[in-house]
């Protein structure tokens, strides 16, 4: 019906869709979300390929507001930086999600300390880039649909506010 109304054209299955790969094995019922193309991007960008290996996103150091005025220019390339990992954080790669959220904190008045934070966690999202979400009747253990949540209460140190965060899980894979 919708065909007869409008001129539409088939570009057959869908492999790219928002900076997202999308990968199916219809044989075998899976389907791959990836960003690994836009992680390149942006890892090329902010010039962190030859970054130091790192095994987490973020250290352990407490962010501390900055002191002084930063500059027009590293404030902007420091919200460039952290809005580019929210993307990632948002749609592929749940895992940096706090990080990202913590280093957003610091976007209006950014430090030195913070740029090399937001550095380290776009060099951790490119050496794992090649990590997909997999959706599959194979992942589904008892359910089809999955929760959790869990917070920490009062764990920020500086502004004693409560963190918490959730996940739901359709199909083995994360959704929200």
């Amino acid at each position: 019906m919708l065909l007869e109304g409008l001129e539409i054209k088939d570009l057959g299955d869908l492999t790219w869709f928002l900076g997202i790969r999308i990968i199916r094995d219809r044989e075998n019922r899976k389907l791959w979300l990836s960003q690994d193309s836009y992680i390149d991007k942006i890892a090329t960008s902010f010039e962190v390929k030859d970054y130091r290996k790192v095994y987490t996103p973020m250290g352990n150091k407490e962010l501390k507001p900055n002191p002084k005025q930063a500059s027009r220019q590293d404030t902007y390339a420091y919200q460039r930086k952290v809005g580019s990992m929210l993307y990632a954080a948002n749609i592929t790669r749940l895992y940096v999600a706090r990080t990202a959220s913590k280093l957003s904190e610091f976007s209006r008045n950014p430090s030195p300390i913070h740029d090399a934070a937001a550095t380290r966690a776009i060099a951790y999202l490119y050496q794992i880039k090649t990590l997909a979400i997999e959706y599959s009747k194979e992942n589904i253990v008892n359910h089809i649909f999955a929760r959790a949540s869990d917070a920490a209460f009062g764990d920020d140190l500086v502004s004693r506010e409560s963190i918490e965060g959730y996940l739901f899980i359709l199909f083995g894979g994360p959704i929200d």
